[in-house]
């Protein structure tokens, strides 16, 4: 059975023939092998490159993922102080019920109201009088 279809085999007629195809044959070896090295070196580098290509993408991916995380906890303190706002907000006296106030407080008319030393005062003069 030949080792390569391409060359049939001959029957050596001398030691000389049997010694050029020896030769002949390790050339064909010598192309075979560098090629197959070349091949495997292309296919190394090939898989060096989709390598490092797959831990930038690890990484890109791990750096999302900490984003996310990064972002939904903002999101849940930003949540947490927007509950607290709205809820200062419910407590706060709204527009209406200020003027309400500010209606019944011009009714009553403070200003009007005597203070204890303006009482006291008041009272010795009608004492004394």
């Amino acid at each position: 059975m030949p080792l390569f279809k391409s060359t049939p085999i001959i029957e050596p007629k001398s030691i000389s023939e049997l010694y050029q195809q020896l030769r002949n044959l390790d050339e064909r070896l010598k192309v075979l092998d560098k090629n197959f090295k070349k091949e495997g070196m292309f296919s190394r580098k090939e898989s060096d490159s989709i390598m490092l290509s797959q831990l930038s993408f690890d990484e890109d991916i791990k750096e999302i993922k900490e984003s996310i995380a990064k972002i939904k906890r903002k999101m849940k303190v930003l949540r947490t102080e927007l509950h607290y706002i709205i809820n200062d907000l419910k407590q706060i006296v709204t527009i209406n019920e200020f003027e309400r106030f500010k209606e019944r407080v011009d009714l009553w008319a403070p200003e009007k109201f005597l203070t204890k030393e303006e009482v006291d005062k008041l009272m010795r003069t009608l004492l004394s009088s």
